[in-house]
């Protein structure tokens, strides 16, 4: 019998920031599960519907045995808040940010890249990560909202799905709309995407603390646009030339 040791697929995370890599590094999904789901039982014990005025009891199931929720908590990784924030959106788009550096940068797209309805009563923002990642293979990566963190602001505070690769970009910015005449607050280490590695091999995650020089040279790797359109793909899809065995170092 012949056995094949699936691939690992090896996702690599770069910051220049000592503090946010010692203490709000993106990492794996389980380590961000809700503490009160952790904390809920398995199930309770319940008296059946069928005689109410039986003694019995018997066990029912909470949402701690939900397959859907266990998988979720325990799939990919994810990319907390890397500071404290307060954000105040107005309803003309403009909006006020605020945190402790007074260096977090953030700005909207203008709403004709987008279809009227979308969003009705909310404006874009893009909140700017320091956070770079690389991964060779080009393997897509699903981005979605922690949906079960921090409940009490995410009717006004939407981040957005999408699906992304880290072969032919690196940044990892995250693009909300807000709820307009409304105000969040954000605490450092609060989830704030959940990043979903669309393969079936192995992922291991690894971080790096880097300098100002190598942080840039990542940073700006494929910042520089020499095409109107189609700049992306052509990088995903560029293949690298092989090494000939009888080449010479010159």
């Amino acid at each position: 019998m012949i056995l094949f040791r699936r691939k690992r697929v090896v996702v690599d995370c770069f910051i220049n920031l000592p503090p946010v890599y010692e203490l709000f590094k993106i990492d794996y999904a389980h380590r961000f599960v809700p503490q009160a789901w952790k904390s809920m039982p398995v199930a309770n014990e319940m008296k059946p519907n069928t005689n109410p005025a039986s003694k019995i009891t018997i066990p029912v199931s909470t949402i701690k045995r939900c397959v859907g929720l266990t998988n979720l908590f325990t799939t990919g990784f994810v990319l907390p808040s890397w500071t404290d924030v307060n954000i105040e959106m107005m309803a003309d788009g403009r909006f006020n940010i605020y945190d402790p550096m007074n260096v977090q940068k953030a700005d909207p797209h203008p709403d004709w890249m987008w279809w009227g309805d979308l969003y009705k009563g909310y404006n874009h923002l893009k909140l700017y990560s320091p956070w770079l990642i690389k991964e060779k293979s080009g393997i897509n990566f699903s981005w979605q909202q922690c949906d079960w963190h921090n409940t009490d602001r995410l009717a006004n505070f939407h981040v957005l799905s999408g699906v992304i690769d880290y072969k032919a970009q690196h940044n990892t910015h995250v693009n909300v709309f807000m709820k307009k005449n409304s105000s969040v607050k954000i605490q450092a280490g609060d989830p704030l995407a959940h990043i979903i590695p669309l393969t079936d091999n192995d992922v291991e995650l690894r971080s790096h603390l880097v300098d100002d020089t190598e942080y840039n040279k990542i940073a700006n790797s494929f910042t520089s646009k020499f095409m109107w359109f189609g700049q992306h793909r052509a990088l995903l899809n560029a293949k690298k030339e092989p090494k000939c065995p009888f080449s010479f170092k010159k």
